[in-house]
């Protein structure tokens, strides 16, 4: 159980790198064929610079975890 993330507060001065972002289309409706082949935005994860912590928003809500150092580093990698 001690893998289970926990909620945290964002260390001051966290420096803001990069956003990963999920989409998807629009369910289909009853009556309906196909989508709009939109992409609506449904959630959004925050990294931060040389801190091991993250910020996820989905659904209007926003909590923070802190994250394993190795996690940190791959998630990172995408913003070098």
């Amino acid at each position: 159980m001690k893998n289970i993330m926990k909620k945290e507060r964002l260390p001051k001065g966290a420096e803001f790198v990069g956003t990963f972002q999920l989409s998807q289309e629009e369910t289909i409706k009853f009556g309906e064929s196909e989508t709009n082949k939109e992409l609506y935005p449904v959630c959004e994860i925050l990294c931060y610079k040389d801190i091991p912590y993250v910020t996820l928003e989905i659904a209007g809500m926003k909590m923070i975890f802190k994250i394993s150092d190795t996690a940190m580093e791959y998630l990172a990698g995408y913003f070098r």
